[in-house]
């Protein structure tokens, strides 16, 4: 089963984008697809930037933008991003299993998945990344590779 590989470390970041509170990835923060030691790993990278879950504040008292949900709200934002090399399809269910994983209540998990999958597409982003990744073995390559032409 997929898992946390290690632990998130933020540090406060201010106002960001729209006046969101951002946070700043210390330390390379990890999550592993699949059965133990699939070699399928995700690499948020030290220094990235996240506004955890980005949820219109009149919605916060139901879903905050922090909470259980936080650890895979980091991996979803990250995915987001055109180096991670994922679709918006993969990234949202790879959102909807993390958040499986770290307990969050069926219903907020489908609140938060079907929010993404309907009104994620403008936070997509495809353009130029700032923060350097490191790229991925050939095996892992092409088990991301296998996992894509499964889901397409």
């Amino acid at each position: 089963m997929s898992s946390f590989l290690s632990p998130l470390r933020i540090e406060d970041a201010g106002p960001g984008k729209f006046g969101r509170q951002v946070f700043v990835v210390l330390e390379d923060f990890t999550y592993e697809l699949g059965a133990e030691h699939s070699g399928i790993v995700i690499r948020v990278p030290k220094g990235f930037v996240t506004d955890f879950a980005s949820v219109p504040r009149f919605f916060w008292r139901v879903v905050p933008p922090m909470g259980q949900h936080g650890k895979a709200a980091v991996v979803h934002d990250f995915l987001y991003r055109k180096s991670s090399g994922f679709s918006k399809i993969l990234a949202d269910a790879i959102f909807f299993e993390a958040m499986e994983l770290l307990g969050v209540s069926w219903w907020k998990r489908w609140v938060m998945y079907l929010a993404v999958r309907y009104f994620g597409r403008s936070s997509f982003q495809w353009e130029a990344e700032t923060v350097p990744v490191i790229p991925m073995t050939n095996a892992v390559a092409e088990n991301v590779q296998e996992i894509k032409e499964q889901i397409a």
